[in-house]
């Protein structure tokens, strides 16, 4: 049986002389961050399936320096992007709750970094300068629908 709080499907790894189960999502990150490995239209379906792991998330973009998480930028915008295109009404509630719980892990883990100017390097980040605002623009009202509580979410749905 997996310890609590691992996926079904992940890979072995021992430490200490014990197995393990490492959650599939984890290896997804892994991937993606540590190996730059892009994901095609099937794997970013499958990451979106699986609990994420913001946790993991955080740490991971929180021990970036500045110049690391800068050369990570088209992963950042790329995940961001994906996440972003999974919040509407077309996707199923737990896909839209799972890109919700990644970029909330995104943005704790890029409070975590010394930018020089959050405000500007964020966005700058996530989208891009030329493209924040619009993408932002975009999200607002997603974000006020899936934060609304559920009676306000049904009236607006009518």
């Amino acid at each position: 049986s997996a310890p609590l709080g691992m996926s079904a499907g992940g890979s072995k790894f021992e430490l200490d002389d014990r197995s393990y189960l490492r959650e599939k999502v984890i290896e997804v990150y892994e991937k993606l961050w540590l190996r730059g490995a892009p994901l095609d239209a099937s794997g970013w379906a499958e990451l979106f399936f699986l609990k994420p792991n913001a946790a993991w998330l955080q740490s991971y973009l929180g021990s970036l320096t500045a110049a690391r998480l800068r050369a990570s930028t088209p992963t950042v915008r790329a995940l961001w992007a994906e996440c972003a295109a999974r919040l509407g009404h077309e996707h199923e509630p737990s896909v839209r709750g799972h890109a919700l719980e990644t970029m909330s892990g995104i943005l704790l883990g890029l409070g975590g970094v010394p930018l020089h100017s959050f405000a500007s390097d964020a966005p700058e980040l996530l989208t891009g300068l030329d493209e924040a605002e619009g993408c932002f623009d975009e999200l607002a009202p997603m974000l006020r629908e899936l934060l609304a509580p559920p009676s306000a979410a049904a009236a607006a749905g009518e």
